[in-house]
């Protein structure tokens, strides 16, 4: 997914360790875990939007998914494929801007996620984020997006866009306003707020998960 903190991304993923990304960690998060511990998503074709270094990505192909990530980072995706090759499993690797048409994208996929992508996306965008994402499902595939919810506490009193330490600019959004982005497109199966893992403290974040109708 391309943002207007695409030049950010790029200059930490050249210039930082995984260890010292605040987003990255080499382990997925216990909530997607669980998810798919639960056997509500099980083995299929599917992408990660947003997927930095890999790690969630590599973890999916790991429990037997055909799983493809795409990052707006080069860098990212570079290190993405080296682990995977390291680590040796197939999953596949894509630079590119979800909004620009995608043809190394082997639609449609199954299930979808990203993990804190849909905050760096502005309420301008976000129809066509939408719009994009269906159009990468097959019928009944699912949708999983964990983002920035507006009561998180970090930064709050800058309102709903908030610029971090990094100098990136994050949306912070409602379960309201998911609601009505997503139901014209998607059935919405679980939205809620739960706490989630950051470095230097939780965060607060909208758990989204829907089907295309």
């Amino acid at each position: 997914m391309d943002t207007p903190d695409r030049a950010v991304f790029e200059r930490i993923y050249r210039g930082a360790r995984p260890d010292q990304i605040a987003w990255h960690y080499d382990e997925p998060p216990a909530q997607l875990l669980a998810l798919l511990d639960s056997g509500q998503v099980t083995p299929c074709k599917a992408l990660e939007l947003g997927c930095g270094l890999g790690s969630q990505a590599l973890a999916l192909a790991r429990r037997g998914f055909d799983v493809t990530g795409i990052d707006c980072s080069a860098a990212a995706i570079d290190q993405a494929r080296v682990s995977a090759t390291e680590a040796g499993l197939s999953a596949h690797f894509v630079v590119g801007d979800l909004l620009e048409p995608l043809h190394e994208l082997n639609t449609p996929y199954e299930f979808c996620w990203d993990w804190e992508v849909l905050h760096h996306v502005f309420p301008a965008q976000r129809q066509a984020f939408v719009a994009a994402v269906a159009d990468l499902l097959a019928p009944q595939g699912w949708y999983l997006s964990v983002s920035f919810s507006e009561h998180d506490p970090w930064l709050a009193d800058q309102g709903k866009f908030r610029k971090t330490p990094i100098d990136t600019v994050l949306y912070f959004a409602s379960e309201q306003e998911l609601r009505a982005l997503f139901e014209p497109t998607f059935r919405v199966l679980d939205l809620r707020t739960l706490e989630i893992r950051g470095k230097a403290a939780p965060h607060l974040a909208n758990w989204l998960l829907v089907e295309k109708r």
